[in-house]
């Protein structure tokens, strides 16, 4: 590897940037999602993550020699806006927007947090009953609360440490509750809601320059 330069740390903001637009054209298709599986949006989240980590120049990369659109590119981000370099404002508005905008993603998922607690968990036996069979057989000892929520539009798992159940406020036959809990829990299983909070927070914070355009 070569030490980080002026064009290094551009190339690496370019190729992130062209990763997040993939990443919000096509992995927010349910039709691409179920052709290729969420493993796509992981490898290219991860992607992005180590590459931004990784602003330098390797051996093995092929060097793509531009005489008009990088010069170009180089002396418009040079110019100085009262005595200040437009590089040097592009920096602090993304600075500020991505702050911006993960303080406003925390301080929703706080209020969801919030309103969440005001419920009283599910004390139906019936329902009850069968969840506990359901992690039983999945040999999972953590203690998963459930909710119904008025409203809401279908079911989910939500929390990172104190995972909950949230269900619409409806009737559910026996074998529609076994296949709901299931699949619930198999996302907690497989640690979706880590990759997902990961992947937002990271879409969210790459994404504070368009929050402010």
């Amino acid at each position: 590897m070569t030490p980080a330069n002026y064009g290094s740390v551009f190339s690496c903001c370019l190729f992130s940037s062209l990763m997040m637009l993939y990443l919000y054209v096509f992995c927010r298709s349910k039709r691409f999602i179920l052709r290729n599986g969420t493993f796509v949006i992981y490898l290219a989240v991860g992607v992005v993550m180590i590459r931004m980590l990784l602003p330098w120049n390797f051996h093995f990369a092929a060097n793509v020699e531009s005489h008009k659109i990088l010069p170009f590119l180089f002396d418009l981000l040079r110019v100085k806006i009262l005595s200040v370099e437009f590089l040097t404002i592009l920096v602090i508005i993304f600075c500020f927007g991505s702050c911006l905008r993960l303080a406003l993603y925390f301080y929703k998922l706080v209020r969801y947090r919030h309103l969440l607690h005001q419920l009283d968990p599910l004390d139906d036996i019936r329902i009850l009953r069968i969840f506990s069979d359901i992690l039983e057989e999945y040999h999972c000892t953590k203690q998963i609360l459930i909710y119904q929520v008025p409203g809401l539009s279908s079911p989910a798992i939500s929390g990172l440490i104190h995972p909950v159940i949230l269900l619409p406020d409806r009737e559910y036959s026996d074998q529609d509750l076994r296949f709901i809990f299931m699949h619930e829990l198999n996302h907690y299983l497989h640690n979706d809601l880590w990759k997902i909070f990961s992947g937002n927070s990271l879409y969210v914070s790459t994404g504070g320059i368009l929050f402010l355009i």
